[in-house]
């Protein structure tokens, strides 16, 4: 939980600074056993990012952004979410 409020603050912070580059929508959910977020960009495009801890610290951290692997999760978004992008 502290991992993912971390992440969502430097989100939030790069949002600020750079206004075009703001999500949309950022969700908290657990991807394949990690704690993990998924955000939605302004021009519709998914990410994910997920946290591997191990004795309480973070080893690895995943990012994905292809559009086919991340298909299945629009569903975890709202019915007027920004189309993907084509």
């Amino acid at each position: 939980d502290r991992v993912a409020r971390f992440f969502a603050g430097i989100a939030a912070k790069r949002s600020r600074l750079y206004t075009d580059a703001a999500p949309v929508l950022a969700r908290r959910l657990t991807l394949n056993g990690l704690p993990g977020l998924l955000s939605l960009g302004a021009d519709g495009a998914l990410q994910t990012l997920s946290v591997e801890i191990a004795a309480g610290r973070v080893v690895a951290v995943y990012m994905t952004r292809n559009p086919h692997k991340l298909a299945h999760l629009r569903a975890y978004l709202p019915e007027n979410a920004p189309a993907p992008p084509s």
